[in-house]
């Protein structure tokens, strides 16, 4: 099982950020954050199954340029494109989010030997 957890950075806000107690920059940051560990979990599980992107995307019913930007973390999908990834890849996504982090897995459906 791949799995992954995104807290909120301790860090202060860059100036000219929203101050912490706004939650906007935490949840900005969080949802990067979640956006970057969803793309390695899916590049990892891809790369396991010996699939090239454009494979993976013919599989999931999107472009090859959509599975780069997640994979990359530059797009965190809704939950239709991302349950035909995790259904591409064969497998099952766990996803839990609470105020103050966020935790993601992907546990490989098992196969008979």
């Amino acid at each position: 099982m791949n799995q992954g957890q995104v807290q909120a950075p301790d860090a202060d806000p860059p100036s000219g950020a929203p101050p912490r107690g706004a939650g906007a920059y935490d949840q900005e940051q969080l949802d990067a954050l979640l956006a970057v560990e969803l793309g390695r979990l899916i590049h990892e599980r891809r790369v396991a199954l010996g699939l090239s992107r454009t494979e993976l995307a013919e599989r999931a019913e999107m472009t090859r340029s959509q599975v780069s930007r997640i994979e990359g973390g530059g797009s965190l999908p809704t939950l239709q494109p991302l349950q035909r990834l995790v259904k591409a890849l064969d497998g099952a996504l766990s996803v839990t989010l609470d105020a103050e982090s966020s935790h993601i897995s992907f546990t490989p459906h098992p196969h008979p030997t």
